[in-house]
């Protein structure tokens, strides 16, 4: 099933829609969010997207977690300036919603998408919100099993909505070769009837690529302009340098891996330099036996195919044929 995200058709055979994943690295700098989404652009992204979260939302206040993510908040009042910033570098802006309120503010400023992060896979509440919203849901699925993700489109399902992507996701950060388990993708596409995709927590520039070769249609990855910088996401994103590399490597994916139709492309393979003919590996004399003792197959047209040997074994030939000679059909005899 594909599905339309803004201008952009998502699904099998599209060109794979890449996300860059903001996350926290603006370091509360409305300039910094602004560059990363201009870099975003010319690192050949098709969407830049932050995250709208509220601390108060996510922990009680005494969890030690909530100072921490209060500091790291996006904050709304930015939300125009940040969808203009895209506008002018001709890339779509989203974000993630953490709770209702976020999901409205999106929804209200015609973002192309909503994003829901791993964690909120567990939130009805979330899910139903954004269901009823009618903008497609892209779905992130880190700590979850099968059964999780069923649920979690089941409930996206009772809202009589279908425009959903799936990521297969591992919430190690960063996460290491060994458990991104590309194989899942494959599993989403036997059971569930929507675009898969990949959201990559690894340093690698080359994962992402390999995804695409399975199917994937969406790709996130985390970038950031310093990996020293103060925030959380910091350390566990790529350079847009990396970020460059990765999606050149997924478009050169798309480019090779072409049709599923086998043929021979006209005006580039040739097949006379391929082909293959029966010819005599010694002088054969008249009312010779053929065989593999004096026949052999040279790259060469104009005679028998090599392919037709074991059916040529055995006959007769009617005239001397002298070494190095192409085999043809008008010098056999009966076997």
């Amino acid at each position: 099933m594909d599905i339309k995200i803004g201008n952009r058709i998502i699904g099998p055979g599209h060109p794979v829609y890449i996300i860059a994943e903001i996350g926290s690295n603006h370091d509360g700098s409305k300039d910094q969010a602004l560059e990363l989404i201009k870099e975003t652009a010319k690192a050949g992204a098709d969407a830049v997207k932050f995250q709208f979260f509220k601390a108060e939302s996510l922990y009680r206040y005494d969890d030690e977690r909530y100072k921490i993510t209060k500091k790291f908040e996006t904050p709304r009042e930015w939300l125009p300036e940040l969808i203009e910033e895209a506008k002018i570098h001709n890339i779509h802006f989203s974000a993630s919603p953490f709770d209702v309120e976020a999901i409205d503010l999106l929804v209200k400023n015609n973002v192309p998408f909503l994003k829901i992060g791993s964690p909120e896979i567990r939130d009805y509440q979330l899910l139903t919100h954004s269901a009823s919203s009618n903008i497609p849901i892209i779905l992130s699925t880190g700590v979850t099993n099968i059964t999780d993700v069923a649920y979690a489109v089941d409930i996206i399902q009772k809202n009589n909505f279908s425009d959903l992507v799936i990521l297969q996701c591992t919430s190690i950060y960063p996460t290491e070769p060994k458990y991104v388990n590309l194989n899942v993708i494959k599993t989403f596409q036997e059971i569930f009837p929507y675009p898969i995709g990949l959201s990559d927590h690894s340093m690698s520039s080359t994962i992402p690529a390999a995804a695409v070769a399975l199917g994937a249609c969406v790709i996130e990855k985390h970038v950031t302009l310093d990996q020293n910088g103060p925030s959380p996401d910091s350390s566990i994103s790529i350079t847009f340098k990396n970020f460059s590399k990765m999606v050149v490597a997924i478009r050169e994916i798309e480019i090779a891996m072409g049709s599923s139709y086998k043929s021979i492309i006209d005006g580039k393979e040739s097949y006379i330099a391929h082909e293959k003919s029966l010819v005599a590996k010694k002088d054969i004399e008249l009312g010779e036996i053929l065989n593999e003792n004096n026949l052999i197959a040279k790259r060469a047209s104009g005679g028998i195919s090599s392919l037709l040997a074991d059916k040529i074994y055995g006959y007769n030939i009617n005239k001397p044929l002298p070494k190095d000679s192409l085999l043809t059909f008008d010098i056999l005899s009966s076997k």
